[in-house]
């Protein structure tokens, strides 16, 4: 296996643990009241919120953004 497939899977297994610990806390099943809409898109080099700027996974304030996603 080369190193695409390592960094495929290792990037695949965060977006798969991302939804999982949003489900688990309930940020998947919000009330209506509660819902706002924000459209995270999630690349291979990066994520966009909203369709604003790519933000590089690796830039620090990037991690800390989907660490407090992950932590809900």
């Amino acid at each position: 296996m080369g190193r695409r497939s390592s960094e495929r899977r290792r990037c695949d297994s965060f977006v798969n643990s991302l939804f999982e610990e949003a489900e688990d806390a309930g940020v998947l099943n919000a009330s209506p009241e509660d819902e706002a809409e924000v459209v995270i898109k999630m690349w291979k080099n990066g994520f966009t919120i909203n369709d604003g700027q790519l933000r590089d996974y690796t830039d620090s304030a990037s991690r800390q953004f989907m660490d407090s996603m992950r932590k809900g």
